[in-house]
């Protein structure tokens, strides 16, 4: 339960890494290269957070991280699209995907990607 608290923290931290990289690179370039930037910066961030703080392990992972958040990644937009099929609009398609993303992404860290840790 403390795991998933720390990954939920984490989480957190890391969507504001995510807005500020965006809103600082975007002073300067186009949207697309503001987007692609905060996603790489992003992601590092992601990775650290996700290997010190929340699993606790020095285990390399790199490579699974970065597949585990393609994954996540092509699961969410998924769920999104399906979510708006169905009707869903504005928030409710945030919410509705972020309750599936974030406990599937926590599944994949904790028993496929950060597995062996003591976290």
């Amino acid at each position: 339960m403390f795991q998933y608290l720390r990954f939920l923290f984490g989480g957190g931290i890391n969507t504001l890494v995510s807005v500020v990289s965006f809103y600082f690179i975007n002073q300067h370039f186009s949207e697309s290269v503001s987007l692609a930037g905060s996603f790489w910066i992003t992601f590092f961030v992601s990775y650290l957070i996700n290997s010190r703080f929340v699993f606790r392990t020095e285990e390399a992972a790199k490579v699974k991280f970065l597949l585990a958040v393609c994954i996540a990644f092509v699961v969410q937009q998924l769920i999104g699209k399906l979510v708006l099929i169905l009707g869903g609009r504005d928030m409710l398609v945030f919410v509705i995907v972020s309750l599936i993303h974030v406990p599937f992404f926590f599944i994949m860290c904790r028993h496929w990607v950060f597995k062996n840790s003591d976290g």
